[in-house]
Formats: C-alpha cells, sequence, structure tokens
C-alpha cells in the first residue's frame, strides 16, 4: 500500500482550495484521505497573502514512514521550508535528466571501450571448446599402436585360464 501525499481540490468553481493530505495512491483525487495535513487557499486573503494551515510534525512523520509527495505537493512544501530544496523529493529539471544521461551514456561508451581493449575473458567461447574437443579427437585417433590397452576376455567363474593367456 503506497502513501501518497497530495493536493485534494475542494470548493466552488471560482473558489477552489485544496487539502494537503496522506492517501493511498490506489485512491481517486478527492477521496477520503487517511489523514488531513493541511489546507492551502491559492486566492488571496484581506492582507493579500495566500494562506496555508499545516501539521508540519504529522507531514514530516509521513515523509518518513515513506509517502511519497507528488511534484505540487513538493512545491509547496518547499516554500514553506519543511523539506530542504533540491530534496529526494524534488523533480529533476528536464536539464538535469538530460545531464544524467549524457553521463549514463558516456559510462556506457567507456564501459565498452575497456571490455574491448582488455582481452577475451577466462570462459571460453563455444567455438574454442569445440575445437578443443576435436583436436583431442584427432589425437586419440592418431595414438601409436602400443598406446591402445589390450582387450582380453575375462573367464567365467569356476573355468580354467586360456592357455594361450601369456600371463598364466
Amino acid at each position: 500500500m503506497t502513501m501518497k501525499i497530495r493536493l485534494a481540490m475542494h470548493g466552488h468553481r471560482n473558489h477552489r482550495i485544496f487539502h494537503l493530505v496522506a492517501i493511498n495512491s490506489d485512491k481517486r483525487r478527492n477521496a477520503r484521505p487517511t489523514e488531513l495535513l493541511g489546507i492551502y487557499d491559492p486566492h488571496l486573503n484581506d492582507q493579500g497573502r495566500k494562506t496555508v494551515e499545516w501539521a508540519v510534525d504529522r507531514i514530516r512523520y509521513w515523509l518518513s514512514v515513506g509517502a511519497q509527495p507528488t511534484k505540487s505537493a513538493v512545491k509547496l512544501l518547499e516554500t514553506g521550508n519543511i523539506i530542504p530544496p533540491n530534496s529526494r523529493w524534488h523533480p529533476a529539471s528536464h536539464a538535469e535528466k538530460k545531464e544524467r544521461r549524457k553521463v549514463v551514456e558516456s559510462q556506457k561508451e567507456e564501459f565498452a571501450r575497456t571490455q574491448a581493449a582488455e582481452p577475451t575473458s577466462k570462459t571460453p567461447t563455444l567455438d574454442a571448446v569445440r575445437q578443443q574437443l576435436a583436436e583431442k579427437e584427432a589425437q586419440s585417433k592418431q595414438r601409436a599402436p602400443g598406446d591402445i590397452p589390450e582387450v582380453r576376455e575375462i573367464p567365467k567363474a569356476g573355468e580354467q585360464p586360456s592357455s594361450s593367456d601369456p600371463t598364466h
């Protein structure tokens, strides 16, 4: 059950307010949340400010147990100094993603070059194994007559060895 910290939209059409909630990620946007963490009113009040009311300790608790904030929730939490800028939840910019891809590609190319420059691994290839087996077969066929062991018939129990056997 993955938990998310996200904004749930409430209010009338031209006067929306957002609830910052901890909710199961499988549930719909405005479903009943596990916990209400704050209320954000993006409209200017009498002093010309947007208002945010939240429970900082509960937000930090949910982040500590692994709840994943959405991009909009991360922006809101960063402006309130609840999480630091460029934290692990901060979505990487497009330029940062491109830079990371370039670094990974250069690492892959460097690895491929080192593998090509190094001698082949100690594990023989299939062709090398086949060639070794063929060489062994050729050597076994080219044995001298003295290398081949003599084949003799084993006498059955109770029989005398044949007189042509030079060992007896």
